[in-house]
């Protein structure tokens, strides 16, 4: 009786991969909206807006969007749903409930949770499929399976 052939991922690269992910997110955070806390009032209307300029989101979003893909790419996809949401909530959340008086802080850090979650998964799993489908050739499981018949 044989035993089947496992592949087994090095714990070592588990780790160190985790952790490339979520100093990525952090500094994601960072690079693109740390730095900027000020609300920016309109001089016509009065309106505040802010603290985050559409140019800072979008460059923020494109990042995090990049290294979901190349994990999901180098089948890390499960670590990557992980990680990546968290880390990224948590740098922002930091800021946020310091200096939020109204306690709203928490629905934001929910909704950047969320949204941070479900892109991520998406973008990964888009990108471990397409690696998949590169690997095998295009053909799928179980038209492989038929062919060895």
């Amino acid at each position: 009786m044989t035993t089947p052939h496992v592949v087994a991922v090095p714990v070592r690269r588990t780790w160190l991969t985790a952790l490339a992910l979520a100093v990525g997110a952090v500094l994601t955070y960072a690079v693109w909206l740390g730095w900027d806390q000020q609300y920016q009032r309109d001089p016509v209307t009065g309106q505040l807006s802010g603290p985050y300029e559409s140019w800072q989101v979008v460059g923020c979003v494109t990042t995090l969007a990049v290294m979901a893909l190349l994990a999901g790419a180098a089948a890390r996809r499960g670590l990557a749903v992980v990680v990546l949401p968290l880390a990224f909530t948590l740098a922002w959340s930091n800021p946020a409930a310091r200096s939020d008086e109204t306690g709203l802080w928490l629905v934001g850090a929910v909704m950047i949770l969320v949204g941070t979650l479900a892109g991520t998964a998406a973008l990964a799993s888009t990108s471990a499929a397409v690696r998949q489908r590169v690997d095998t050739g295009g053909r799928s499981e179980r038209s492989r399976s038929r062919r060895r018949r």
